[in-house]
């Protein structure tokens, strides 16, 4: 890709000789820099970031990035995997930021990662996963939506084509209904889609043979949200996801997560 192919060269020519720069996979890049302090790593990626704006893409528009830091201190929790994570979370916050910025991890933001028991960690690498996609074709967003899908419903017999079940029924019924060909297939995205929120659920509730006390409870009742946080970038499927977050919605207003009732 040309567009890689600058971002490499423009970040090649602005590291210092000490540093060691490689693809780690998609858009992204490393950069090791051995004795640097974290003020003098923004300095560098700061000067990269400058220049790399230089870079025209299509109609003029400048090319940008996202930067995040982690500093090794040579702790026994200083692992390369642990380290990458600190770089992954602190990524993630420049692009939640606004993008086109640079971030040094810090405590707050594992901990504000670390909310009512849900494993954000996946939801992250999922999120920034669908972003990667985001330029794609939507066929090709839907068939690696799908896949993933599918493998979360593999680790629980219980759930096994539950999903292709759903799909099947929601699209019977809606060409009952004589709807137009373009509504029928946002039921049918939004139903092969549905419970993909469930990644961030631990496993050790979704599989659960015994009754789910009150807070697996609560805490399950967060896929839904869990979803459209997912999903929420990909503005194609901007119906699919009122949907996929009101699949648990009951006419009485029992549901979850908004507690809709009648025809809200």
């Amino acid at each position: 890709d040309d567009t890689l192919r600058k971002l490499a060269e423009c970040m090649k020519s602005q590291k210092r000789t000490t540093d060691v720069l490689t693809r780690y996979g998609g858009d992204e890049f490393v950069i090791l820099m051995p004795e640097t302090k974290a003020k003098d790593a923004v300095i560098l990626l700061e000067r990269i970031r400058d220049e790399i704006q230089q870079i025209k893409l299509v109609e003029n528009l400048p090319m940008t990035i996202s930067c995040g830091i982690a500093q090794s201190l040579s702790e026994p929790t200083d692992s390369s995997r642990e380290l990458m994570r600190r770089a992954d979370l602190a990524l993630y916050q420049a692009k939640n930021a606004g993008r086109n910025c640079v971030e040094i991890w810090d405590e707050t933001m594992s901990k504000a990662l670390n909310d009512n028991d849900i494993e954000t960690k996946k939801i992250t690498k999922l999120q920034r996963r669908i972003a990667g996609l985001s330029e794609q074709a939507e066929k090709v967003f839907i068939q690696s939506i799908w896949g993933l899908v599918q493998a979360l419903e593999a680790k629980d017999p219980y759930t096994k084509k539950h999903s292709a079940n759903v799909m099947h029924y929601a699209v019977g019924i809606a060409k009952t209904m004589k709807i137009t060909p373009k509504e029928l297939e946002v039921i049918r995205r939004a139903a092969m889609i549905h419970d993909i929120g469930k990644i961030g659920i631990p496993d050790a509730i979704l599989s659960k043979p015994a009754k789910l006390t009150p807070r697996e409870r609560s805490i399950i009742e967060q896929h839904p949200l869990i979803a459209v946080r997912i999903l929420d970038k990909m503005t194609f499927l901007e119906q699919e996801i009122a949907i996929v977050r009101h699949h648990h919605e009951k006419w009485n207003g029992q549901g979850y997560p908004d507690g809709l009732s009648n025809t809200s």
